[in-house]
This record gives C-alpha cells, structure tokens and sequence, in this order.
C-alpha cells in the first residue's frame, strides 16, 4: 500500500523528468552545447524536488505583484534552505501524515567551513515508503505464508548528499557562461558528479531509466540504417544471385553438430543468416548474425526484441 497522491504530485514527477533528462544529457556528452543551461536546469528542478518532497511548499515563494501566485526559488536559495533544515535537525515529526511523493526525513547533517556559517555538503536521510498501521491493512487478509504477499512495503531508506560548495561554484560559473558575462572557469566532472548524486533522492531516481531508454533508441535507430543499407544492397542482387546465395550460404553454416545451423533473415526471409552470437534469453533460439544474401546484421539487442515480441504474442489477451 502506497500513500495516496498529493494534488501537486504531477509538478513532482515533471520535475523529475526535467532533471533526468537534461542531467542525462550532459552524463552522456560532458562538452554538448549549452552544458551549462542544461545544468542549470537540472540542479533547479532536482533540488525543487529535494525540497519540496520533504517541507512541503517550502520550495516557492511568492510572486511580487502576482496576487498570491507562487514562484520557485533560485537553487541557490534552495541550498541555503537545505542548510539552515541541516542547522535546525528539522527532521519530519513522527506521526505526520504523508502523501506521495512526499517523504520522511529521518536524518539531516550538515559539513560546515571554518567558520561555521556556511554549510559546504548536506548529508538527507529519507524514507520514500511509510510503515502503515496494521489497522489500514485488508481486512480480510490470509494468514500464514499467503499473507505475506499483502503486507506493508518495507521502508525503504536514501542517504543523499548535497555537495553545497561544489554546487555553488557551478552556479557561478554556469550564469556567468548563460548571461555572457566573465566566467571563472568552466563546468568540470566534479560538478557533474555532484549534480548525478543528486538521482540518489527517491523522488528523483531516473537517470538509471534514461540510459536504458536511450540505449534502446540508439539501437533502433542502428537498426533502421543496417535496414536501409541491406535493403539498398538487396535491390542490386538478381534473382539468379540470390539463388546462388542461397545455395552458398549451406557451405558457411556453423557445424550443425555444434551449432543451430543457419537462421531465418528478417529482412529478406531466405534461410541464409549465419550466427555469430548468444541465444535470447525467451528461450527462442533467436541470435544475432549476419545474412548471407542481403548482408543484414541482427544485432543482440534485436534478437532479444524479435523473441519478446513472439513471447507477447503468445500471452492471452
């Protein structure tokens, strides 16, 4: 059972996407144009989230002049509200009644410089699921082993640190380099690394999913040119040298004693793809290769595709 969802829980999960997105984008290319626009964003939208999700609404002030309507604040004013929780220990009261994705702050510390005022790290531990009271449980929950299944999620815990100082130093030489104005320095890995530990807070947590998803629109996108350049290359064959492929492709299979033997092409359907990799992990027996008349090449990652295709296929409606 989760806590139900507060009313600005959509702002939180956009947030979070922004932050993925645009950190992501500079994990992957360190040197992509506008580096430091995209830190920008991320640092505001992850620290909006940090802040919000643990002192609710304490991420905004209001607008001058707006007629009560609310702006989010600076990350740098975020870091100094961080700090000055880390002063006080405010720590969630027990009790509080939380909604997602709200979380529980357990533990709050701070790392402060020589001369004690400014706080350099702060070091959140959060709780992103709540013990529920067994008076909120189903009723008419099983006993033995089977209710196990229905019992409460386990806390789960997050320790995040907020590397302050070297944060602050990113602030300043990211504006300087979006508002044109001399910049001490550029963007280094340091602040990058600071700006990805940030992913470690539960309602964050995405760049895991965003390496994923671009690791498979990278390989769709791979794909599609082996497509084009095998169907290009198909188009010049007559039927006479496709014939002739075929009959060779026999000479080139594997060992049928040691081996499967040769595969059906997905593009040109002739029996002539000759593998040269691992089995999918459905249990289908497709591999990745090379075709023997088209020249396509099934990658792993496509073969892995084409048999969780035919597992979905085979599942009832």
């Amino acid at each position: 059972m989760l806590p139900p969802e507060s009313l600005d829980a959509a702002l939180f999960y956009s947030r979070a996407q922004v932050y993925a997105r645009c950190a992501f984008a500079l994990q992957r290319d360190p040197n992509v144009a506008g580096a430091e626009s995209l830190f920008d964003a991320a640092l505001s939208n992850s620290l909006a989230v940090i802040v919000g999700s643990s002192w609710s609404g304490e991420e905004f002030r209001p607008k001058p002049g707006k007629d009560g309507k609310l702006k989010v604040l600076f990350s740098r004013e975020l870091l100094d509200i961080l700090a000055s929780k880390a002063r006080a220990q405010a720590v969630t009261p027990a009790g509080t009644a939380l909604t997602a994705p709200q979380v529980r702050v357990d533990g709050i510390a701070a790392e402060w410089d020589v001369t004690g005022a400014t706080a350099t790290a702060v070091e959140l531990t959060v709780t992103h699921f709540l013990d529920i009271p067994p008076e909120q449980l189903q009723p008419h929950r099983p006993e033995g082993p089977l209710g196990s299944a229905f019992r409460p999620f386990t806390p789960s815990h997050h320790i995040v640190r907020v590397d302050s100082a070297v944060l602050l130093d990113a602030i300043d030489i990211a504006n300087g380099i979006r508002h044109g104005n001399d910049a001490d320095g550029e963007l280094e890995q340091r602040h990058l690394d600071a700006l990805f530990a940030l992913d470690a807070h539960p309602g964050l947590n995405r760049l895991l999913t965003a390496q994923i998803d671009a690791t498979e629109r990278d390989d769709i996108d791979a794909d599609q040119l082996r497509v084009d350049l095998a169907n290009d290359y198909l188009r010049l064959l007559t039927q006479d040298e496709i014939d002739r492929r075929v009959k060779a492709a026999d000479w080139l299979a594997p060992d049928p004693f040691e081996d499967d033997g040769l595969q059906d092409c997905p593009l040109c359907g002739n029996c002539t793809l000759i593998p040269d990799g691992g089995s999918d992990s459905f249990g289908y027996n497709i591999r990745a290769g090379i075709c023997f008349v088209c020249s396509y090449r099934r990658s792993r990652e496509q073969a892995e595709q084409e048999a969780m295709s035919l597992r979905l296929d085979q599942l009832p409606d």
